[in-house]
């Protein structure tokens, strides 16, 4: 019998992903997706035939109920920090959860000065578990993670798997664009420069959207199999924590390489592109409430776990070469705002 599998999150940046990659990979499996509008529903349907989408929010306990009960496989690639939704999957108590965080959980974005300056850490998901899962509640998506590693309570085998700065076309029905990288291209060629926060050194991790989705990959196929060849939260020691990295950007390098592949493809002049220095509230105003966090922190990770017990590796382009879509995109969408 095919695993049934529920999926949260279908229509977005990164469920959609997933979404596309577990159906080519096994066309077998019974997916259902939880989506808000009939709208989406109506997408979903109509890209995904065999996909059965169901309309509801994370909100609507009753609706998340039903649809998750007896299910093998939940998916949460949606709201990261969302407790109740989280609280009510785990009560239901599917086989296997893997949920979706995010590489903001690392730093303390609680002081404001800190934020452009070096790394001075690289977190792996092996080594540095144990100071990850001990970060204080004030660090972002920490309370859903502290809830998912206790996750044994409630009788389900879990994974946390923990994105950096995610880069590349995403491959499902909704949205295909990411954050960090494309408001960095938006924003330099709207404003004919490019920023950075404070002295701008700070630095993430990247990984290719699809490289992220076939970590899902490996742990759904594991999951299916029983669990083994994957680690777990499983009340008996188990870690099942996996970053999912291509390497690193500084914020710097990636608003300089904006402004040099803008002027070469000539969307930019000579003299246009170049970088301004900004603090976290111009930042957080001018570009996202939260670029202070995106563009300020740093957040460097190694995907030990999911190399040496996944088998994973990163197959796709590096970040540098998505940039020219990436530029031509931002100028389409700026002439579609009038700019």
């Amino acid at each position: 019998m095919p695993p049934k599998i529920f999926l949260i999150g279908a229509t977005g940046y990164v469920g959609g992903t997933i979404l596309h990659t577990l159906i080519t990979a096994h066309p077998d499996y019974l997916i259902t997706v939880l989506v808000r509008t009939s709208e989406a529903s109506a997408l979903i349907s109509q890209t995904y035939p065999s996909v059965t989408p169901v309309i509801g929010t994370l909100d609507a306990t009753d609706i998340l109920t039903q649809a998750a009960t007896g299910v093998d496989i939940v998916i949460n690639a949606a709201h990261s920090d969302h407790t109740f939704a989280l609280h009510t999957l785990l009560t239901i108590s599917p086989r296997f959860l893997l949920h979706t965080s995010g590489a903001a959980i690392l730093p303390s974005t609680t002081d404001p000065s800190t934020f452009g300056l070096p790394p001075t850490t690289t977190f792996s998901d092996i080594t540095s578990l144990p100071h990850i899962l001990s970060l204080p509640s004030t660090h972002l998506h920490q309370p859903t993670e502290s809830l998912i590693a206790s996750a044994p309570t409630f009788s389900v085998r879990s994974a946390i798997i923990c994105p950096p700065c995610i880069y590349g076309r995403g491959l499902g029905p909704g949205n295909t664009k990411s954050v960090q990288i494309p408001e960095v291209v938006k924003t330099t060629l709207k404003l004919k420069h490019g920023f950075v926060v404070g002295e701008g050194k700070a630095q993430w991790s990247v990984v290719h959207v699809r490289d992220l989705a076939r970590v899902y990959l490996a742990l759904v196929e594991a999951a299916v199999e029983g669990g083994g060849g994957a680690d777990w939260f499983d009340g008996q020691g188990g870690e099942g924590y996996y970053f999912a990295e291509n390497g690193s950007v500084g914020w710097r390098e990636v608003v300089e390489k904006v402004g040099k592949v803008g002027r070469r493809l000539g969307v930019l002049e000579e003299g246009e592109g170049e970088v301004e220095r900004w603090e976290v509230e111009e930042v957080n105003e001018k570009v996202n409430p939260y670029g202070g966090v995106l563009w300020g922190t740093n957040a460097l990770c190694k995907a030990d776990r999911a190399r040496k017990v996944l088998g994973w590796e990163p197959k796709e382009v590096g970040w540098e070469e998505t940039l020219e879509e990436e530029i031509r995109d931002a100028v389409n969408a700026l002439k579609l705002e009038g700019n």
